[in-house]
């Protein structure tokens, strides 16, 4: 089994063209997450998985949602969020 690569926000950001502070404000939002963060709080984000989100949001950014509606996109249905809890 591959592990997954993790990259930086400074890498992210080169990889995918989007400023780092538009990522940051993406994890505030809390539409784009990281998979680990260091004792020093640098945070490490999956390459395929947060390329594939920042593509995401871009193309509903540029459809014209704001950051509430794109929020609201990538919220897990309420079956998905059972599946989960009954895991644990």
């Amino acid at each position: 089994m591959r592990k997954n690569k993790l990259i930086t926000k400074e890498e992210l950001s080169e990889l995918s063209g989007i400023k780092i502070k538009e990522i940051i404000k993406y994890v505030k939002a809390d539409i784009l997450s990281y998979e680990k963060e260091d004792e020093k709080l640098n945070r490490f984000y999956n390459k395929k998985k947060a390329s594939n989100r920042l593509k995401e949001i871009k193309r509903l950014e540029e459809e014209g949602h704001d950051l509430s509606k794109i929020k609201e996109y990538f919220k897990p249905s309420y079956e998905e969020e059972m599946k989960d809890l009954l895991k644990n």
